[in-house]
This record gives structure tokens, C-alpha cells and sequence, in this order.
């Protein structure tokens, strides 16, 4: 059985965490990880670099599947175990059905300048209208939007955890009641 205290330390936290089922416990873990990166989303959709709006429309988290977290291998030089609870933040929706996590990425990183040659053979089909047969791409500046934001709102990221745990565990103890 869960506790009441009104204002439970990290300590008490985790003993009522502890105390729950294996299912329990990684959705408790989820909602606090859930309320520590809610900030973090708000602020990339906002500094998205805006065009159609569709990279900030595609800011979201998605929980990484074992399969997922086999083929990341490892986050700085950590391997990720299977039990580890691993959501992934950033352009990470479908927009009009096509996904905007590899413009995200061109635009965080930056591209140098390119030349751009078609795959078929034919030209490339201009945005004015008529074809080319190549195009020097001038590159993209790198935006760092989503490092920025990471990096922006890491103060208090455990606090938030704690926070969106405790409220998981307190509406329990209501249900539960």
C-alpha cells in the first residue's frame, strides 16, 4: 500500500516505488519522465526554425522499444540494458504523413555547401518550374534548436522527475482508496 505523507522526500519516493508491481513501477517512472522533459519539448517546438511549421508541429517523445534501444547500443559510453526506461525527445512525429527527424537533424547540424545531382537520370525538377541537370546547394547554417533547448532547461530536470513521480503515486493512492 502506497503512503499518504503530504510532502514525501526522494527517499520515500523511491520505498513506494519499490513497493509496486514491475508495470506500476515503469509507468510511474514514465509519468515523472513524462513531466521532466515537458519543458524541454515546449521550448524545441517554439525555437524550431519555422518554414511551414511542420518541424515544431513533430516535437514530441516516443518510448524506445527494446529492439530500439539494442540498435542505439549506447549513450555516452553507457550500454543501455533492456529494462532501462529510454523515451526519445525531439522531431520525432509524422507531419502530413512524412517524418521530419532527417530535416531536424540537417538543420541541428548544418550541411556544407553540395552539389545535388538527380537519381533518375532525367533532371531535377526547379521550385520556379523547368529542370536542371545539377544544383550547387549553398549548405545550411547548423541551428542547434534542440541542443539549445536541452541545454536551457536541464536546471531542475530531477526536480521535475520527483515532481510528475509523486503525482503518478499520489493519483494512485486516490484510485486505490
Amino acid at each position: 500500500m502506497i503512503s499518504q505523507s503530504a510532502s514525501p522526500s526522494v527517499e520515500h519516493l523511491q520505498k513506494e516505488l519499490a513497493a509496486l508491481s514491475v508495470e506500476l513501477q515503469t509507468k510511474a517512472l514514465s509519468a515523472g519522465l513524462v513531466a521532466a522533459i515537458k519543458p524541454i519539448k515546449a521550448d524545441m517546438a517554439a525555437n524550431a526554425p519555422k518554414d511551414k511549421g511542420n518541424l515544431a508541429k513533430s516535437v514530441g517523445h516516443k518510448r524506445l522499444s527494446k529492439t530500439a534501444k539494442a540498435r542505439l547500443g549506447s549513450v555516452d559510453g553507457q550500454s543501455i540494458d533492456d529494462d532501462t526506461l529510454v523515451l526519445l525527445v525531439g522531431p520525432n512525429r509524422k507531419v502530413s504523413g512524412r517524418s521530419q527527424a532527417w530535416k531536424a537533424s540537417l538543420l541541428e547540424d548544418g550541411t556544407k555547401a553540395h552539389r545535388i545531382d538527380p537519381k533518375n537520370g532525367k533532371g531535377l525538377k526547379l521550385r520556379g518550374g523547368g529542370y536542371a541537370n545539377s544544383v550547387n546547394h549553398p549548405g545550411v547554417r547548423a541551428t542547434g534548436f534542440m541542443r539549445k533547448s536541452l541545454e536551457r532547461n536541464q536546471a531542475g530536470l530531477n526536480d521535475r522527475f520527483y515532481t510528475g513521480l509523486s503525482r503518478y503515486l499520489n493519483r494512485k493512492r486516490k484510485a486505490s482508496s
